[in-house]
């Protein structure tokens, strides 16, 4: 099942925000082979991974980044689910790209 198109956006809007202060994501959103529908559709599969019926904002972001910081081929199953989001869409606090866990080094971590 796709996201609602409010799902779509929101994570839409938190990806365009948050490109501004990470290269490495903004690099990686970029990635024709990659896309919003799809971005949600991992973010459900991944939530029914978790056997959880809901997350938090920051938990479901990290996923977004998650999905487009992965290099490797991701395989979506199709799930069957409702989405629910909130009205407003909040700045969640997100670990900084020097934070994240399993991160490939980049010249601008010298920095």
């Amino acid at each position: 099942m796709n996201g609602s198109k409010e799902f779509e956006f929101a994570i839409e809007t938190f990806l365009n925000k948050a490109k501004i202060d990470d290269y490495e994501l903004s690099i990686a959103l970029e990635n024709e082979r990659k896309n919003i529908t799809e971005c949600c559709d991992y973010i459900i599969q991944k939530v029914k991974e978790k056997k959880v019926n809901a997350m938090t904002d920051s938990e479901v972001f990290n996923l977004a980044i998650e999905y487009y910081l992965n290099q490797e081929d991701i395989k979506i199953k199709k799930n069957n689910c409702r989405v629910v989001t909130g009205s407003e869409h909040p700045n969640p606090t997100l670990p900084k790209p020097s934070e994240r866990k399993n991160k490939q080094m980049s010249i601008f971590d010298l920095m």
